[in-house]
């Protein structure tokens, strides 16, 4: 039992997103728009396994590191190392449906005609809003996935004994993902 809880308290939390300021050399930086029916939580910009009725919009710039193993997601330790770990770049959260959908088409508007696709991301049971943002991330890098890449994050509780409260939050959150699919439906 004690190599058990010596090997717990040096695991990595992958519930918060770790934050870089500055350049990142050699990574790949993955932009990623976000609509989740998650509570938000200040200052770092991330949000919470509970429900929120406001569907609320954001942005993220990710950074892969240059030593990234396909299939795996480098998360970042106590102290986190941009050249080793996933990275979080730049967080914007945009106002509503209108500010989503604009940042959508600016976005669009930057690649070319038979290039401009959308892939939608949704996290399955047990995860947390950190892990679903840097999966869709990683398959996307993985992947070299095209277009411009969509998360819907609902409020899973991120916990091995929250599948009830998974449950009845995939049920409550589809309101929130058919805002987000109308809100992308609607861009030019």
């Amino acid at each position: 039992w004690l190599v058990l809880c010596l090997g717990l308290v040096g695991c990595v939390s992958h519930n918060e997103l770790a934050y870089v300021t500055g350049p990142v050399e050699n990574a790949d930086i993955q932009r990623i728009f976000v609509a989740t029916t998650r509570q938000p939580t200040t200052p770092d910009k991330a949000y919470t396994a509970e429900r929120s009725t406001e569907v609320h919009y954001a942005s993220y710039a990710v950074s892969v590191p240059p030593a990234h193993q396909p299939g795996q997601i480098e998360w970042p330790g106590k102290r986190p190392d941009p050249a080793k770990d996933f990275m979080t770049v730049n967080a914007t959260q945009l106002e509503n449906s209108a500010a989503f959908r604009m940042s959508l088409d600016g976005e669009f508007a930057h690649l070319p005609a038979g290039q401009r696709n959308a892939v939608v991301f949704v996290h399955g049971f047990n995860n947390s809003f950190a892990e679903g943002l840097y999966r869709i991330v990683q398959m996307s890098h993985d992947l070299n996935v095209g277009g411009v890449k969509l998360h819907y994050s609902w409020p899973s509780a991120g916990t091995e004994s929250g599948y009830a409260y998974d449950r009845d939050s995939a049920a409550f959150a589809r309101d929130g993902l058919e805002a987000m699919l109308k809100a992308l439906a609607a861009t030019k």
